[in-house]
């Protein structure tokens, strides 16, 4: 949904009765995901044992643009408000109780959480301002977020938390990421794979060039279930990559995943929706370095950030700076490297 509502770009659908389409969430004006989402969502809240919640806070994604933003918050309003009992609307004071607001991006909200889990909530922690960083790497987008934390002067207040600035990237996350690879993939088999008349469609990142090839990229759901068929074959090398076998790869040496092979056969759909069995090789090689190169952009692009807060806000005494990775894709070792290899810059 997150993809959906970031692209903003119209999705093909079959079920088993017929084709349909998913409008862009811009102009979704009928069937809307993120509603029916927060729907269940509030089911799951409002009930006889947790009682009756009004007010709502939303976290968001920070490289969306603001209408899409504001997009976001007015379905869940209306998702929120239809999984209330409907008698909670029918006293005026009560109904002008229920708000589903804005209140801070994704990363900004995941940073509290860190700084409470470790302990910085506490009264010794505060004595000095607590600089820090997150570097928020999901799977639809990546969110930076700079801030202090330090104790509140007001009683009612234990700390207090000042927003330096923010920033991302809409594109790098765990899922798009996986979507490159299965294009390169394709882009790798593409001779073969013309001959069989099967079609791709466009991967949800930036610069891509839409001509590649030719009358084969498409946004039809042949094009798009071939790109998601692939990207599952793929799923297993992105997600267990290790020192071990990145290693390996780089030394050219054999490795084993489990559930992944650089040979591989897989049931695509040309361009008539005929299924085809198709023979692919990956170039693990390309495909890692093509990881490293978009993972290390993204945490340069984050230590560029962190220098011009640093420069500033932050006090010229403060010699420690705290950065909380989020997200199930910065649990990647390639993350991890890539951090590593900054710092040393």
């Amino acid at each position: 949904m997150k993809q959906w509502a970031g692209a903003d770009e119209k999705q093909n659908f079959r079920d088993l009765e017929k084709d349909f389409f998913l409008e862009s969430f811009t102009n979704c004006t009928d069937f809307n995901p993120i509603e029916i989402y927060a729907y269940y969502i509030g089911r799951c809240i409002n009930n006889m044992e947790n009682g009756v919640f009004l007010k709502y806070f939303l976290s968001y994604p920070i490289k969306y643009e603001k209408h899409q933003a504001e997009k976001i918050r007015e379905s869940f309003e209306r998702g929120l408000k239809k999984s209330l009992p409907r008698h909670v609307f029918d006293d005026e004071k009560t109904a002008k109780m229920f708000k589903v607001e804005l209140r801070a991006s994704e990363p900004c909200a995941y940073a509290i959480s860190a700084l409470k889990s470790y302990g910085f909530f506490k009264s010794e922690k505060l004595d000095k301002p607590v600089y820090y960083g997150v570097f928020d790497f999901g799977g639809g987008t990546t969110d930076f977020d700079f801030g202090k934390w330090e104790k509140s002067a007001s009683p009612k207040f234990l700390y207090k938390m000042t927003h330096f600035s923010s920033g991302g990237d809409k594109y790098l996350g765990g899922e798009n990421l996986l979507e490159l690879l299965a294009f390169e993939a394709y882009a790798k088999n593409f001779q073969e794979l013309k001959a069989k008349d099967i079609v791709i469609a466009k991967p949800n990142y930036d610069r891509i060039d839409t001509q590649r090839f030719g009358s084969f990229m498409q946004n039809s759901r042949e094009a798009c279930l071939n790109l998601q068929t692939i990207a599952s074959t793929l799923r297993p090398f992105l997600e267990n990559l290790d020192a071990d076998i990145i290693e390996a790869i780089e030394e050219n040496e054999e490795f084993n995943i489990e559930g992944f092979e650089k040979d591989f056969k897989a049931m695509l759909l040309d361009r008539n929706g005929v299924e085809t069995e198709c023979n692919l090789k990956v170039d693990c090689k390309e495909l890692l370095n093509l990881l490293k190169d978009k993972i290390n952009e993204g945490v340069s692009n984050f230590f560029a950030g962190f220098s011009k807060v640093m420069a500033e806000n932050i006090d010229p005494q403060c010699n420690e700076f705290h950065i909380f990775l989020g997200g199930n894709a910065s649990r990647s070792v390639l993350v991890k490297h890539a951090f590593e290899k900054a710092k040393e810059k």
